[in-house]
Order: structure tokens, then sequence, then C-alpha cells
């Protein structure tokens, strides 16, 4: 039996929820601290009740709970992030089941992502926006000499350790991770997303090859950093729109 969903809008946790090790945090008004979503999954802060650490608790959204596609993404997720040891890429903690919903939890990080902090802050002056540069440079040439291309590369999926001081950038969110090893691209068949959607991935980021479902390798995700670096500097994106404009501007031969 599936898992009831952690929380429905407005209503308020009446008892804290726990996976496995781990106790999912709530704020002040007794709801449980979301710290993002996407497709796939739900991620919240979350507390190891013997080691009393934080971490932040990735959850499989609940409509794929069943759907063996998704989960083995998941899991696909979750061991690439663990086969991974490097400064700047979030350390995965722990991998577990519960009523039939996986879930892993992974190292947390106190300042929020780079699209937050921009949001929050305006663009990054030039050194900042360097250091960060050579930091997820780092830890995607540790993704692609292990095997992998990260696909998904993009400021939201970049968290900073702490709010203030000196920028102490992880990568995370592996989800759409496949093997960067010629021959093992996984065909669109298997690749697409379980509402039958071919491109998975964020437009406004994305590289060409990879908005026109081509076979991949480790420059989609050095054409990604790119973007990220442009957004940065400049406080947004260089392209706008939707998703449809977004792919017919990268495609166009003069962009």
């Amino acid at each position: 039996m599936a898992a009831e969903p952690l929380l429905s809008p407005g209503e308020k946790a009446t008892e804290k929820v726990r996976f496995g090790n781990f106790e999912v945090m709530n704020d002040p008004e007794g709801r449980p601290v979301l710290l993002g979503k996407g497709t796939f999954g739900r991620t919240y802060q979350a507390r190891h009740c013997f080691l009393d650490i934080i971490v932040a608790l990735k959850i499989i959204t609940e409509r794929y709970v069943a759907d063996a596609a998704v989960r083995q993404r998941f899991l696909t997720e979750a061991r690439a992030v663990a086969k991974l040891s490097h400064p700047h890429i979030a350390r995965l903690y722990d991998f577990g089941e519960k009523d039939g919903v996986l879930h892993y939890a992974m190292e947390y990080c106190g300042g929020g992502s780079l699209a937050d902090h921009v949001a929050k802050n305006g663009p990054l002056p030039l050194r900042r926006t360097i250091e960060i540069a050579q930091q997820i440079s780092g830890a995607l040439k540790c993704a692609h000499t292990a095997g992998f291309i990260h696909r998904d590369l993009k400021p939201s999926n970049i968290m900073l350790t702490a709010p203030d001081g000196r920028p102490f950038a992880k990568l995370i969110d592996f989800g759409l991770v496949q093997p960067s090893v010629p021959g093992a691209t996984r065909s669109f068949a298997d690749d697409q997303s379980a509402d039958g959607a071919r491109f998975l991935g964020t437009p406004l980021f994305a590289s060409p090859e990879q908005l026109r479902e081509e076979p991949m390798d480790v420059r989609t995700d050095l054409f990604s950093l790119g973007m990220t670096l442009w957004f940065l500097m400049a406080g947004r994106a260089p392209e706008s729109g939707s998703s449809a404009e977004i792919a017919a501007s990268r495609l166009n031969r003069e962009s």
C-alpha cells in the first residue's frame, strides 16, 4: 500500500513523518519544510534520528510511487551519486523504502540554490562567478570521468553550503543522469518521462542536441554550464518565453 502524501495544501501536520532513520522536520506552523520539488520527487529538510544531523531527504512523488520506470530512474540517480566523491557534489547518505515509497538522504546545503541567490541578491560579481565556474567544472569532471553526464545543470541544481561568505557550491539532482560511455546512450523509448514526453530537462539551460533529442556526450553539460554562468553574471538567461519559443531560438542557426 503506497504511503499517503506528506501534506495536503494548507493542511497542518499533526505529527512528524519518518522514513527509516530520518524524520522530516516541520516549520513553526507544523508544516514539513519543503526544500524543492521536481517532476519525480520532492525534497524535504530532515534529521537523522540517531546521529542528529540535518539532511535533504528526497522522496518519490506520490503519483509515481508504483511506476516501475520512475522507480528505476530514482534508483539510478542515487546509485550514480553514490559512486561520486567530490567536494562540490552533494554526498549521498542513505537510500531506503517505506510502504513502497523510495527515498534517499543527501547532504543538506543551508545557503539555498544559485537561482534563489540571484533572485534575492541580483547578479554575481565576476570573481564569484569564476569561483563557482571552477568548482562546478571540477564536479562535472568527476562525474564525466566516472562515466556520467548530468543533463540538467542549471542554477537551481547548484546549492550553496552557506548563505554568506565566499561561495562554496555543490552540484545536486542527478535525476536525468545517463552513461557517457560511447554506445551507452539510452534509447528515446527508455528515456521518456512517465507522461510520454521524450524531452527531459530544462529548455532554458539545455544544449541544442538535447533539444533535438540527439545522442549526447559530456559537451552537453559544458553548454549548460555556460548558460548557467551567463545567468549568474546577467541575472537572467539569454532567452525567455515559452519552452517552444526557447527551443526555436536555441536551434536557430543565428543563435
